[in-house]
């Protein structure tokens, strides 16, 4: 029940945890700020932090009416019984719903005093027209985003990065897809079993619109390892000649590496690209 919001870099991740203060005060739902594990958290990058008054103008001083006080004690009740769970959970819903316009306007706020924005929900780059579009979030969007500028193709493809999982805007979204022949969904996790969980989301969005995309969803880059810009051009030929849209797929499994004696996971002393 949570808020996450998903950052391309480490300048991203600085923005948005100062949003994630205001967004949190006027929605009073927590906000996860999610950062790539070891590729952005191992990396180092210059960042350019807002100064203090320009914080202080975006978070004036925030009081919250039932903050824990030992001078006026109360009971925090952190189980809820059957009688009213169900009210619980749709009040929860509810106020990831509003948080939808509440994003989107700490975003423009905070670009209006420091001069930066995150997107909000989503933002888009590349041709507004593209037929071909790939959409990820996270690190992910990054390397797209240089791929397209070293490996142009003959194809318009346009790069949606997807910043808000939770709530997950659907209307936005949809407006960006609208027109789009091809989505490539590329995501840094799986459900076992199932497939991409942000390509499901997409999946179930589509079956909304008159014209949906033929959707690839692919993971890459599980566990942290690199996503090199080489497999931009190889997913573009790969959409383009496929007959049926690959329902998930991980992008280049290794699987000699499963075959080698005591197959399996090694020390990471033993990775060269560790050292």
């Amino acid at each position: 029940g949570w808020i996450q919001l998903y950052c391309a870099d480490n300048q991203e991740t600085v923005d948005t945890t100062i949003q994630a203060f205001r967004i949190t005060e006027r929605t009073e739902v927590p906000v996860m700020v999610c950062v790539d594990g070891f590729v952005l958290t191992h990396t180092l990058e210059p960042i350019d932090l807002p100064t203090q008054e320009e914080v202080d103008r975006f978070l004036p001083p925030y009081h919250f009416s039932r903050a824990l006080d030992s001078r006026h004690p109360l009971s925090l009740g952190t189980c809820v019984d059957p009688l009213f769970f169900t009210e619980a959970r749709h009040s929860q819903h509810q106020a990831l719903l509003r948080a939808v316009e509440e994003i989107m306007a700490a975003d423009q706020d905070y670009a209006a005093i420091v001069g930066r924005s995150c997107g909000g929900l989503l933002s888009v780059a590349g041709p507004p027209e593209a037929d071909v579009a790939i959409l990820a979030l996270g690190s992910v969007c990054s390397t797209m985003q240089e791929a397209m500028q070293i490996f142009p193709q003959e194809r318009a493809v346009k790069l949606i990065k997807l910043r808000s999982y939770r709530p997950f805007p659907m209307t936005a979204l949809r407006e960006v897809m609208r027109g789009v022949r091809e989505l490539v969904v590329l995501e840094r996790a799986i459900a076992p079993g199932s497939g991409g969980i942000v390509g499901m989301e997409v999946r179930s969005l589509a079956t909304s619109m008159d014209y949906p995309p033929r959707i690839h969803n692919y993971a890459v880059g599980l566990g942290g390892r690199d996503v090199p810009i080489e497999i931009y051009p190889r997913l573009i030929e790969t959409i383009t000649r496929v007959v049926k849209p690959a329902w998930f797929e991980i992008f280049d499994v290794e699987l000699e590496k499963l075959k080698a004696p005591g197959g399996g996971p090694v020390r990471e002393d033993r990775h060269d690209d560790h050292r």
